[in-house]
């Protein structure tokens, strides 16, 4: 799926209804504007000031908190209850996953999803939980199996697929990871320069952009390795990343 790229805003965009995300990706020329209750809603980008609401997903009893494309017009989303919900716009149905981590004896708040990503050939969705036990799953997107889970040493706060299958992870504590897939191990971890608490990564070809809390930017270039220190480092931001 090359070209594929996200957008994420905070910022309001309909005037009847608040919504806290909004997720754009040029391989389905669609945005996506979540809402804090439990509607997704689809609109086509033509470059105006307003966005028309083309499509409204209602998903009752799940309050969505966060969503990405799949392969074609296929969504997955999260919510504040454990589980992952994945729905076909085209088709217009839905298959649920009610919790990747029920074998894991955990409370209900303890598999709550913090977050997901998906992969760049869209066939693989990483969800990982906002405990500080650092539980992430990999979903078959086709099949919609558990495919394997990987376990942090501490919580997972962001995480992103890499090249050559590999799956990057950063950790409540300033640790990143980089998992290989294959082996399903880490085979990489280092600490982000100069970060007690990284809050998101991002990564671009070569490159791997992290932010903290207290508002630095660090950018790493591949290979990495515990002795990684970024290439280019953007202080003095003054909000949190």
């Amino acid at each position: 799926m090359p070209g594929r790229s996200f957008c994420i805003s905070e910022s309001p965009l309909f005037v009847k209804t608040i919504f806290t995300g909004t997720l754009c990706t040029t391989f389905t020329k669609l945005p996506l504007a979540l809402s804090g209750g439990s509607k997704a809603n689809r609109a086509p980008v033509a470059g105006e000031k307003e966005l028309n609401v083309k499509k409204t997903v209602f998903m009752k009893d799940f309050a969505i908190k966060c969503s990405r494309f799949c392969a074609g017009e296929e969504l997955v989303v999260s919510s504040l209850a454990p589980g992952l919900r994945f729905y076909n716009l085209e088709k217009e149905k839905m298959i649920v996953l009610n919790s990747l981590f029920s074998h894991k004896g955990l409370d209900k708040k303890d598999a709550v999803i913090g977050g997901i990503e998906v992969s760049q050939k869209g066939d693989m969705v990483a969800a990982f939980t906002e405990n500080s036990l650092g539980n992430i799953g990999v979903v078959n997107s086709q099949s919609k199996q558990m495919l394997f889970e990987l376990n942090m040493n501490e919580g997972c706060v962001d995480a992103k697929f890499g090249r050559e299958h590999q799956l990057i992870t950063a950790g409540d504590r300033g640790y990143v990871y980089i998992w290989d897939l294959r082996k399903r191990a880490v085979i990489e971890k280092f600490k982000d320069f100069g970060s007690q608490t990284t809050t998101a990564i991002t990564t671009i070809g070569d490159f791997l952009l992290t932010g903290s809390k207290a508002g630095y930017v660090n950018m790493y270039q591949s290979p990495f390795n515990q002795k990684s220190e970024p290439i280019k480092r953007f202080e003095n931001i003054t909000t949190t990343i």
